[in-house]
């Protein structure tokens, strides 16, 4: 598959489509009023491939793993429970919610317990959701993708689709990425198309 963006061309080895590349211009960093970063939140969209944070590329795709729901749920405000007789505009978060994130029962506790703006209660869910899919991708990194980055199949696994993915720079680095399964994007510039490229699908 092959997509072009101004000068530049993106290609996948293991993907028939091309997600937008929000990769090129610098983003103001700054919350959406869900608690997210938008298209520069690695938890929402595929991003540039940065060794530092090389296992970001296992965050599970939204709405791919179905015990993963809660982690994609933006709290309203018919979640936010106001005290009766309270004078502030303070709550907590809905029990039934609170059940649903029981395994992080420590931060589920300070929602129960400590009464916060809706705004800063949203950011609460959102960082406790962050550190569950934190916690995911770095676990799936290591049982799948690391060993095969150190050793080298012969031949490339099925991309897994459950996966966020990445954009990459590097040709070594992508086809690294392509024969451990991960979804990846090469992004480079028009000159370094060869003219006999065999172009499977043009999105």
């Amino acid at each position: 598959v092959v997509a072009c963006k101004e000068n530049w061309v993106i290609t996948s080895p293991n993907m028939d489509f091309v997600k937008e590349p929000y990769i090129f211009e610098e983003e103001e960093l700054c919350c959406c009023a869900d608690g997210c970063l938008g298209v520069v939140d690695c938890f929402q969209w595929p991003q540039t491939h940065e060794k530092q944070y090389e296992y970001s590329i296992c965050i599970p795709q939204k709405h791919s793993i179905p015990t993963l729901q809660i982690v994609w749920y933006d709290p309203t405000p018919s979640d936010f429970v106001v005290p009766t007789g309270s004078q502030f505009a303070v709550g907590t978060l809905q029990n039934a919610l609170c059940t649903l994130m029981h395994l992080a029962q420590h931060e589920v506790m300070r929602l129960r317990q400590h009464p916060l703006l809706f705004r800063d209660l949203v950011m609460f869910v959102v960082q406790l959701q962050h550190k569950t899919l934190d916690i995911y991708a770095l676990l799936e990194y290591i049982e799948y993708v690391y060993l095969l980055l150190l050793n080298p199949l012969s031949r490339p696994l099925q991309a897994n689709s459950t996966w966020m993915g990445c954009f990459v720079r590097a040709t070594k680095v992508c086809e690294a990425l392509y024969f451990a399964g991960v979804p990846v994007w090469l992004v480079c510039s028009k000159e370094y198309i060869p003219p006999t490229m065999n172009i499977v699908c043009l999105v």
